[in-house]
Parts: structure tokens; sequence; C-alpha cells
């Protein structure tokens, strides 16, 4: 690039990568967010099956071109290209995906998502697992410092919202604890100042009626209301 500068732009030449598009994604969405006021994990959670929706599809454009294909197999599912049996890495993630917008159709469904933007960061890191290792079998990597490129991205991606994952977690569940915890120290303040109002209301007594006693010689006592006094 250092030549030809303007090959970076030349996108209809290839370059063009799911995860540089997914990074450009969280860029343009913050600062999306930010003009309009918005929440930006909010917006995350909301793209998120559409994203995982355009990944399923979009990995079919690599077996029309021929590309981003695995190692040479002998596997019954192995794609052919120039008449050499190949790991279809494309299928790989294809299914993959699938089953992750499964799994995050079915954990929000279930209302297991604790907090905003949740169902973003689980798919990062489900898909930056399955990239890890199927990048493995494919042929076409680019290498940084002798490292694929897309494995150091995926392992990044991994790391970070696993902890961004447990952070988040913690702090809903701190909040809920001391939600209970206040709930917990009011409920007696509350209910021993309803008793005690009970206790300091006054007694009223129905007009022109009296308890007479006057049957407790009699070996038990009969209360008897009367209306006057003896």
């Amino acid at each position: 690039f250092m030549k030809y500068p303007m090959e970076i732009i030349a996108i209809w030449n290839g370059g063009i990568a799911i995860q540089g598009a997914i990074i450009g994604g969280i860029l343009s969405g913050l600062l999306y967010a930010k003009e309009h006021k918005i929440s930006f994990l909010k917006l995350a959670d909301l793209f998120t099956f559409g994203l995982v929706t355009g990944q399923i599809i979009g990995r079919w454009g690599n077996f029309f071109n021929g590309e981003a294909h695995g190692g040479p197999t002998d596997l019954p599912w192995a794609v052919i290209i120039d008449g050499q049996t190949y790991h279809p890495t494309f299928l790989y993630e294809s299914i993959w995906c699938f089953l992750l917008f499964l799994f995050l159709l079915w954990f929000e469904k279930k209302g297991y998502k604790k907090y905003d933007g949740q169902l973003f960061v689980l798919h990062l890191i489900i898909y930056s697992f399955e990239r890890f290792w199927v990048e493995q079998l494919r042929t076409d990597n680019l290498l940084i410092f002798g490292y694929r490129q897309a494995c150091i991205i995926s392992a990044f991606i991994f790391i970070v919202c696993i902890i961004i994952n447990i952070v988040m977690t913690n702090r809903v569940k701190k909040k809920q604890l001391a939600a209970d915890v206040h709930i917990d120290n009011a409920s007696p303040a509350t209910e021993t100042a309803e008793a005690q109002s009970i206790i300091d209301a006054p007694v009223t007594e129905t007009e022109g009626s009296s308890v007479d006693f006057s049957a407790a010689g009699s070996g038990g006592i009969d209360p008897k209301m009367s209306g006057s006094a003896p």
C-alpha cells in the first residue's frame, strides 16, 4: 500500500472482510448513536440478528467465487474447485452462524439477557471462537509477524468481549443485590410503623353502649351489652 496507496480504497479488487466490517460498523454506530442521542448498546442488539443473517448468507459468496476455502481433503462434503477437493470452510462458518442465530434468538426469548448490548457481545464471543479455529484450515491467510491476521483479531475480540460480559454481568448482579438488601431492610421498618399506627390509633366506643359483667358471679363471665349503665 505504500507504493500503491489507491489500492487501499479499491474494494472491487478484494480486501473486504467481515471482521473489518464489524469494526467499521461499531465505529459508525457509535457516531450515529452520539449524533441522535440514543443508546449504542441497544442499537447494537437491534442490529445483531441482521448481522448474523448477513454472515449466514454472505459466506456462500465464497462458494460461488471459489475462494476462502480450506486445504485439500477427501471428506464426503468437500468442495471441488478446479478438480481438487478442499475443506468447505465457508460452509462450516455458515452453519455455525446459523446455530449462533438460533442460540441468540433462544437466549433473548427466554429472558436471559442481563444488560443492553449483551446479544452483540455474545455474538462477537461465539463467532470469534469459531473463526479462530476455522481459520486454521484456510489457505489464503494474511499474516502479521508470521501469524494469521484473522486469528489475532479473533483472539483479541474474544478476550475483550469475555471481559466485558463478565464486568457487565457482575455489575447487574451487584445492582440487583443492592436492591434486594434495600427491600429487606425497608420491610421491617414498614411493618413496625404500620403496627405502631394501629396501637396509637384511638379506640372508639359505640354511643350508649356498655359492657355488663353482672353475670360473673354465676360461674362465668357473660359479657352483655346493654343500652344503659346499671
